[in-house]
């Protein structure tokens, strides 16, 4: 089993949006203290619908949705994607993917003011800057296999303050678009595209006008193809295809690239071309490895200026021989132009950019109730990913126990009316550590209640 790494920080991540929880459809427990040993005894035992049903209505959507998010690198693992897709489809997400899939082109826009140190200015100014986010979504984007020549014609803040793009002069950060050119994207309905601005003019309230556009490599048809004996290949080889020369594609094997485990096979594949999805399977069409890394590799093609595209994969034992590269084409695709007008967004308040983080773990809970909506029943939804994840998170030490909880002593109690707190005592490294708990009484029950920067979740 591969992704031990990944999977420990995942398993983290869904510890901290629980701790942010709390209330069940269980008929609850008669004090605070009999609730916290229940919460920890399910999870001794793995029973994760008793532990997601202790969460509030409101905990279980952030908690759902955070792990819907988390699905994307758990498919990363080739021998956990067909397990998350079977659990996706079970619960209704593919069909709302098909859904937006069907739908007519839509953009949105997103503002969120971002925290300074996640972007330095090439002017060096303290004030962090303002992301728009361009989000598109309907038919012609689940049919594109690239997106590029973004354009930004004009953005002014209610002040009359025009808004210039700023660059990120730490070199930390990729951009996320193409402005001369496309860049290859993965399947999907939908797509984001952020445009970094100047901060809005003091006393602004919102952002009076955005205009641009954008170009979208969509419509055509779309194929799936089979390129056989990658085993016995080498970096350098070519792999020819007819239908990658039809579409004016090309594929070869690429140096490896990107971080490997140890005696791990590492195999990178570099693409340019309208090539979207790419994937190592055996003869049955079972993944082989796990995708770990992208990067742009090569000179950009002269018809589109789609730039050669590098994937990293790595798997934990040798391919087997009947390795193939999965590839989908797309032939016959335009460019189509995706204009964009947004007039008098409101501003972000400028919690926005603390908003939501925990330790730098964890979504924002909005967004992650969002990703939960199409989920009806979420207890059984988180119950089965939990359960998956638990399969490849092994403790770094036996004595660790439970992976997900450290079970201490329950102190300094005090109930408020129907809220209650407590410092949870453990011993870490032969260190006594002291962490608050809390409860919430409802419907004259108690149930585990906020734990700050994760409580006693690991």
């Amino acid at each position: 089993m591969v992704m031990r790494k990944t999977g420990s920080l995942l398993l983290l991540a869904v510890a901290v949006v629980i701790a942010g929880c709390g209330r069940s459809e269980s008929t609850g427990y008669t004090s605070p203290e009999e609730a916290y040993a229940a919460m920890y005894d399910a999870a001794e035992a793995k029973d994760w619908e008793t532990v997601a049903s202790c969460l509030t209505p409101g905990g279980r959507e952030e908690l759902a949705g955070t792990l819907v998010m988390m699905s994307a690198f758990m498919a990363m693992d080739a021998e956990m994607r067909p397990q998350v897709e079977e659990i996706l489809k079970e619960h209704g997400l593919d069909e709302e993917e098909d859904a937006k899939a069907q739908g007519p082109l839509k953009t949105e826009i997103e503002l969120t003011y971002e925290p300074p140190w996640w972007f330095s200015t090439e002017d060096e100014s303290e004030e962090s800057p303002m992301s728009a986010i361009i989000k598109l979504s309907g038919k012609p984007v689940a049919e594109a296999s690239a997106y590029g020549f973004v354009q930004l014609k004009s953005a002014r803040d209610d002040k009359g303050k025009a808004l210039k793009e700023v660059k990120d002069s730490s070199g930390m950060m990729a951009m996320t678009y193409e402005a001369e050119g496309f860049q290859s994207r993965k399947a999907g309905s939908t797509e984001e595209i952020t445009l970094v601005l100047q901060r809005p003019s003091p006393g602004a309230t919102s952002l009076a006008v955005l205009q641009g556009s954008l170009k979208l490599m969509t419509g055509g048809r779309c194929e799936k193809i089979y390129i056989d004996g990658i085993a016995g290949k080498k970096p350098g080889d070519v792999l020819q295809h007819p239908t990658l020369k039809a579409a004016g594609a090309t594929a070869r094997l690429a140096e490896p690239f990107g971080d490997h485990e140890e005696g791990a096979t590492a195999v990178s594949v570099a693409v340019s071309g309208p090539v979207r999805e790419i994937d190592l399977v055996d003869s049955g069409g079972s993944p082989v490895a796990f995708e770990t890394g992208v990067s742009l590799i090569g000179a950009g093609m002269s018809e589109i200026g789609l730039e050669e595209k590098g994937v990293a994969f790595s798997s934990s034992r040798a391919l087997p021989s009947d390795t193939r590269l999965e590839l989908e084409v797309f032939l016959d695709q335009k460019p189509l132009t995706v204009p964009f007008e947004f007039e008098n967004v409101p501003l972000p308040s400028e919690q926005r950019e603390d908003e939501g983080v925990s330790d730098g773990i964890g979504p924002s809970e909005d967004y992650a109730k969002e990703m939960a909506e199409p989920i009806k029943d979420k207890i059984a939804f988180i119950a089965q990913m939990i359960a998956l994840l638990d399969k490849i998170v092994e403790p770094e030490a036996p004595e660790q126990g439970n992976r997900l909880l450290d079970k201490g002593k329950l102190t300094e109690l005090k109930i408020d009316g129907d809220t209650a707190t407590a410092i949870v005592v453990t011993i870490e490294d032969g260190a006594e550590q002291k962490k608050p708990i809390e409860f919430k009484r409802i419907d004259g029950h108690w149930f585990v209640g906020l734990l700050e920067g994760g409580g006693f979740f690991k």
